[in-house]
């Protein structure tokens, strides 16, 4: 498996994400995704696009790994 890491624009280091998706964890929707951060679903396409959240295609639609948003979130506590 590939992994890729990424700098966020404001110098936080980006975990590793596999290929792979934990089954347990599963992939939610960018609806669901900015219900859980309480911001818009464009702020939360704004965050794939800079790479601050993972994502990936699932045919026509953009999934998010539930882990992804746990480590948004757990970067966001770490930078307060």
């Amino acid at each position: 498996m590939t992994s890729h890491t990424h700098q966020i624009s404001r110098g936080r280091p980006r975990p590793n994400y596999r290929a792979e998706v934990s089954l347990m964890d599963g992939l939610i929707k960018v609806d669901e995704v900015a219900s859980m951060l309480q911001v818009s679903r464009w702020t939360v396409y704004r965050l794939i696009k800079e790479r601050e959240i993972v994502s990936v295609k699932v045919g026509s639609s953009r999934r998010v790994p539930v882990q992804a948003v746990r480590d948004y979130i757990a970067s966001l506590i770490e930078a307060a």
